[in-house]
């Protein structure tokens, strides 16, 4: 029952601590349950655990309470011995991303991350940040307008926004070695089973401090940003409206990033700032506790009082995510709801033409592929999770 070999606990604010368990799984404890997790580190039987423990709480548990006690705080986490490894954590930063294929090592993505790797020393990020701000703004602000774009634009535009797409990554790991954070690979897999993307593994931030989890977050947005800057630059330079187009292109696809309702950087920074790893979990379950009789009785009795409290703050995230993603249903429908209607009727005739290679699919029939694949899954993990949920005893927990 005593803990496997090579976890860490590490602190992750003033208040709780972080255990990282060989699995790559994270387990987010209070000030007692790291006290629990020391003493069971350091204590070869459950019987010398047991009076170990007893004497620093102050407590009177028998083997079977203090059994209990470490299986309903630690079970299910990859941190006990002789128990079945659990799936991968579902509150990791890479489980929004499907059919993960490696495409470099860790030790290759650190090599090619070697010349980006000073420009995230602390004291050159953040002015860096202002400059790039500064000079990217004021060169597109006073730009002219671009109308007209041809084939030869776009022949130089497209390769240059792939290439800032991997820059992007390249910028997270760069950031994450000049940190001293532990690193994974690069990658590419598909966003919420549908979106191609490259990923960079850096879940190992969740171990470093929140200055740096927010120059981690911010690399790839960066590295990015570098590419934009100088290209707006070169078009300062020649006039060449091709180079005005790719700054601008890949500038949007940077600050696309910052979007928060997405698990993107911006989700991740935001998560950073609040200190809430978990901050789409956590909104959702406040916005239901919410619109409960008994929370109405209790802004009620308080007298809005209630409303100022910290989980306010989530509240409103919560709102403005499930907000965001009505938004983007009611577009999604007004524009393309025709071509949604028709595709069920389409399915059996786009099939054959696969199977006979004469299949010509219109891009209508893709946006409304995406969209049955997309609400889809988001409908089959809410079915899972309230499954799950009915079947699913929550366990005793150290107080916080």
């Amino acid at each position: 029952m005593l803990l496997v070999d090579n976890t860490r606990l590490s602190a992750f604010d003033k208040q709780t601590w972080l255990i990282t368990a060989p699995s790559g799984q994270y387990v987010r404890v209070n000030a007692d349950a790291a006290e629990l997790y020391r003493i069971l580190l350091q204590s070869p039987t459950i019987a010398q655990a047991l009076e170990r423990f007893n004497q620093t709480f102050q407590t009177a548990f028998d083997i079977e309470q203090f059994t209990r006690l470490i299986t309903g705080r630690f079970g299910g986490c990859s941190l006990l011995r002789d128990e079945p490894v659990p799936p991968v954590d579902a509150r990791s930063l890479l489980d929004h991303i499907a059919l993960q294929i490696p495409l470099l090592s860790p030790t290759a993505a650190g090599l090619l991350a070697v010349p980006l790797r000073p420009l995230y020393r602390p004291a050159v990020f953040w002015p860096l940040v202002a400059a790039q701000i500064g000079l990217l703004g004021g060169i597109l602000l006073k730009s002219t307008p671009i109308r007209g774009a041809g084939i030869a634009e776009y022949a130089v535009v497209i390769p240059l926004l792939y290439g800032s797409v991997l820059l992007h990554e390249v910028g997270h790991i760069a950031a994450c070695a000049r940190l001293g954070i532990r690193h994974g690979g690069i990658g590419f897999g598909f966003y919420a089973y549908v979106f191609p993307v490259l990923f960079a593994d850096i879940t190992g931030i969740w171990e470093a401090s929140r200055h740096q989890r927010m120059i981690a977050n911010l690399g790839g947005i960066v590295a990015q940003l570098l590419l934009a800057t100088g290209l707006a630059l070169a078009y300062v330079a020649t006039d060449s409206h091709a180079l005005l187009l790719a700054s601008t292109t890949i500038t949007v696809s940077a600050i696309w990033q910052f979007n928060p309702f997405v698990r993107r950087d911006g989700y991740w920074m935001l998560a950073d700032l609040t200190n809430q790893p978990n901050l789409l979990l956590s909104a959702t379950q406040v916005v239901r506790e919410a619109f409960t009789r008994a929370s109405a009785l209790r802004v009620l009795t308080s007298r809005g009082k209630v409303l100022l409290r910290p989980k306010m703050a989530l509240l409103l995230y919560g709102l403005g995510n499930s907000f965001f993603f009505v938004l983007l249903l009611s577009l999604t429908l007004f524009h393309h709801g025709e071509a949604i209607l028709r595709l069920p009727a389409q399915v059996p005739t786009l099939l054959m033409g696969l199977l006979q290679g004469t299949a010509a699919i219109s891009e209508q029939q893709l946006i409304a592929a995406a969209f049955y694949l997309v609400w889809g899954r988001l409908l089959a993990s809410y079915l899972l999770r309230r499954c799950a949920a009915a079947n699913t005893l929550t366990p005793p927990i150290l107080a916080e």
